[in-house]
Order: structure tokens, then C-alpha cells, then sequence
């Protein structure tokens, strides 16, 4: 997945994480998990800025990584 998104040769990404002490583990099919994104098996970096999404759940957040910080 990171491989696509350093290809895409764009500079930043955007995308919605939940942070939680909790591993991320497996979905059933058609199921939703939430998912921290720097965690195991996915390890993105901190982001560069983030927004939290209040009136859904204060653990999740709007997030911007800086596509350069990808390992």
C-alpha cells in the first residue's frame, strides 16, 4: 500500500484513523474495524497535522502524513 501511495507522486495524504491503545485486528467480511494507521500491520509515521472528529468519537481523527515520511 505504501509503494501505491509514494508512486502516486503526490505530496500529502489525507485519510481518517482512530487512535487506540488496542492491536488492529481482522474484520469479518463486510464488517467495519477501526483502525490505528501507525500501528501494526500498517506503521505509518506521526502525521504532520490532525483534527479531531468530536461529534463522532474522540478517538478518531482527520489526518495529514507527509508522503516524504514514508520509510
Amino acid at each position: 500500500m505504501v509503494i501505491n501511495i509514494k508512486n502516486s507522486r503526490a505530496n500529502y495524504l489525507l485519510g481518517t484513523q482512530v487512535a487506540t491503545e488496542s492491536p488492529n485486528s481482522d474484520v469479518y467480511t463486510g464488517g467495519y474495524r477501526m483502525l490505528d494507521l501507525r500501528q501494526q500491520p500498517v506503521n505509518f509515521p506521526e502525521p504532520v497535522m490532525s483534527i479531531r472528529e468530536d461529534g463522532v468519537s474522540k478517538l478518531r481523527s482527520l489526518d495529514v502524513w507527509r508522503v516524504s515520511d514514508f520509510p
